[in-house]
């Protein structure tokens, strides 16, 4: 990814943070769900740099 300006957007439209995952997809902590459809999102946190 680039470098963005505080005011720029990190997700381009083509792009996306949220996955729709279907029924029966197992989670990440291996919860069992049954039939229902859960959502994965992903978040990218910058962090800006310390002042000295």
């Amino acid at each position: 990814m680039s470098e963005t300006t505080p005011t720029e957007t990190a997700i381009s439209p083509e792009q996306t943070a949220v996955e729709p995952q279907p029924a029966g997809t197992p989670t990440p902590d291996h919860r069992d769900l049954d039939n229902q459809t859960w959502t994965r999102t992903r978040f990218d946190i910058t962090l800006a740099p310390a002042k000295i």
